[in-house]
């Protein structure tokens, strides 16, 4: 790698961190005010950027710490997400008080589809408690919502991810190196009257940045390449063959469906029977617009119609 190259590579990774920082700011703020516009009213996803060595999820990369930063400002209720599954539990809300302001799902896995929480978002949520009376609570009384989860989310349609906003944590701070190794305190615990009012006076910008200028924009870099990871199950070799199909795409080839079924299977063939088999067009194609906007067309040829991918 030359001089020109590793400048350039320092420069991309600045943005990067720069992009994720602008994104955590836009998080709180969003979190801490109450307004909710029905055209923009978001689920926050605090995922992962990195993992670590073969897919293995990272975790302590400051999530929770966020959460627990937006807690001491508005009333939050959180519930483990190991365990939560609202689209089969009618009293996956029973934790929900009349104020609180937050409802935080920690460890969400990764396959959590946000569709149960959609009428929640746009209309108000109702909540069933065991042996109580239900009660419904107004879409502007609503909570607002946040995820996290030791990855990034790999389903979800063109609905769902106009519903959620994925805020990239890097792996900076994590098991070895954490908040207190940096700053010799523990946060929320041991700070100075000095400390908090510096913590408050953060927290009351990132209100401001949010009203000034509304979510910031993602850094797909990030997540996108995190998310090819794991929907290619870490395989180097199935990643560089999808990789190799986009670059192909990019130049304006249109590859029939037929063709990419066959590359995906010869480069997937050392892995688990389970994981080939959880490679369905539908991943295919997930896969591949994560590297590259591609479309799934039909055209003729020679009289025949074949189906095949095209860059969009």
């Amino acid at each position: 790698m030359n001089y020109n190259e590793k400048t350039q590579n320092a420069l991309n990774e600045r943005k990067i961190n720069y992009d994720m920082f602008r994104m955590k700011l836009c998080a709180i703020g969003y979190l801490l005010q109450k307004y909710q516009d029905p055209t923009e009213t978001k689920a926050m996803i605090l995922c992962d950027a990195e993992s670590g060595e073969g897919g293995e999820a990272n975790g302590r990369t400051g999530k929770g710490l966020l959460v627990e930063a937006v807690s001491k400002f508005v009333p939050t209720v959180k519930v483990n997400g190991k365990a939560w599954e609202p689209r089969k539990d009618k009293f996956a809300f029973s934790q929900m008080r009349l104020g609180a302001r937050v409802f935080a799902v920690d460890d969400c896995k990764q396959n959590f589809s946000l569709e149960p929480l959609f009428s929640i978002l746009t209309e108000g949520m109702q909540v069933e408690r065991k042996g109580q009376n239900s009660f419904r609570i107004p879409r502007e009384d609503s909570p607002k919502f946040v995820l996290t989860m030791n990855g990034v989310m790999t389903t979800g349609g063109a609905s769902e991810r106009a519903r959620r906003y994925e805020v990239p944590f890097s792996d900076f701070y994590n098991d070895r190196f954490t908040p207190k190794d940096r700053f010799g305190a523990i946060f929320f615990e041991d700070w100075s009257e000095e400390e908090w009012n510096k913590f408050d006076n953060f927290m009351l910008n990132c209100v401001g940045y949010f009203m000034v200028g509304g979510f910031a924009m993602p850094a797909k870099d990030v997540l996108n390449s995190r998310k090819v990871k794991d929907l290619c199950f870490y395989s180097t070799e199935l990643e560089e063959e999808f990789n190799r199909i986009a670059h192909e795409l990019k130049n304006g080839r249109f590859i029939k469906s037929a063709e990419v079924k066959e590359r995906i299977a010869n480069a997937s063939d050392g892995m688990q029977e389970a994981q080939r088999k959880l490679l369905t067009p539908m991943r295919i194609a997930q896969i591949l617009g994560a590297i590259v906007p591609v479309k799934s067309i039909r055209r003729h040829e020679n009289g025949i119609m074949v189906r095949g991918f095209a860059v969009d």
